[in-house]
């Protein structure tokens, strides 16, 4: 597992640092980390003329969860908190595809 998570995080970092309209950021020593999250949330933005913030505010075995911040009329505006969880088993790098779909959804981006 730990193995699977290093590669992914390896082959997604290049992706994000090539997208500067997304910033990801949550808390330090997480389960899955930003990656898997940013790198599909750069696929769903691809075409639209945003800059985000991706906020993790949990990174667990068995639960992530996030919101997505961005600029409109000079002002900052937080979306809703979006949260995947997982009952049986710990989340795998899915669970980021996930959410940033979630978090697209549910959050009124311009």
């Amino acid at each position: 597992m730990f193995r699977l998570f290093l590669c992914l995080s390896l082959i997604a970092g290049p992706a994000l640092a090539a997208d500067p309209r997304i910033t990801c950021r949550g808390p330090g020593g997480g389960h899955l980390g930003t990656g898997p999250a940013c790198a599909s949330l750069g696929a769903l933005l691809a075409g639209r003329d945003i800059t985000v913030a991706l906020e993790l505010t949990r990174d667990e075995p068995q639960t992530l969860a996030g919101r997505l911040v961005w600029q409109a009329g000079g002002r900052s505006i937080a979306g809703p908190v979006v949260e995947v969880t997982a009952a049986e088993r710990p989340l795998d790098a899915r669970a980021g595809a996930r959410l940033a779909r979630g978090l697209v959804q549910v959050s009124d981006l311009p």
